[in-house]
């Protein structure tokens, strides 16, 4: 099932790698989704248009960067990073970035706790509802 997601940003150049791909709709094809054994190097704040947490970690010696939603939602569902830790990365390679590759994540696990990113359609479930 493919979802067409759209990333949004600023659009300043001294954005991280998510903010690159600013007014690009990235298709999240879910037959072409990977599971990723990852060290996690580092967390980062990005402004996506609304503050956000940026996940750079390793994956076999390469450096890859994924969104891992607002400090608020990974709060609410008890979830956290610290540099060392392993963790899954499931989802989809949406490019190349200054700061690495860039993944569209769905769901990331650590241990026995999963956090997800994406619905099955590959829509962000993190984002803020829109006003009814």
């Amino acid at each position: 099932m493919r979802a067409p997601v759209l990333v949004l940003s600023l659009g300043l150049l001294a954005q991280p790698a998510t903010a690159q791909m600013a007014g690009r709709i990235v298709e999240y094809d879910a037959r072409q989704e990977k599971a990723y054994r990852a060290t996690v190097l580092e967390v980062k704040d990005i402004n996506l248009g609304l503050p956000a947490l940026q996940l750079i970690s390793d994956i076999g010696g390469v450096r890859h960067v994924c969104v891992v939603g607002t400090a608020a939602y990974l709060k609410e569902n008890g979830f956290s990073f610290a540099w060392g830790e392993t963790v899954t990365i499931t989802g989809v390679v949406a490019g190349q970035v200054e700061e690495g590759v860039l993944i569209s994540a769905r769901e990331i696990t650590k241990g026995k706790a999963t956090l997800v990113l994406k619905d099955k359609e590959g829509k962000s479930v993190w984002l803020p509802k829109p006003p009814k």
